[in-house]
């Protein structure tokens, strides 16, 4: 029964200290203007609105015109 104490605990820690930060370069095409789309969090809360954010940042500057700068090279 201890073990399984210790490993619900362990997932239960390893799901608490989950984090994300990611971060995109974008740039419009005709007028070489970058923007960068970045988010960071951590927890159970936070991780998945960090990644939220930054996809809708992504989407909302794909809509405007602008590429990620990799797919350019």
């Amino acid at each position: 029964m201890k073990c399984c104490t210790a490993l619900l605990l362990f997932l239960w820690f390893a799901l608490l200290a989950a984090c994300a930060s990611i971060r995109t370069e974008m740039e419009n095409p005709q007028t070489h203007q970058k923007q960068e789309c970045s988010a960071w969090g951590f927890g159970v809360f936070g991780t998945p609105i960090a990644l939220l954010s930054h996809y809708e940042c992504v989407q909302n500057l794909k809509k405007a015109g602008y590429v990620e700068v990799a797919e350019q090279k």
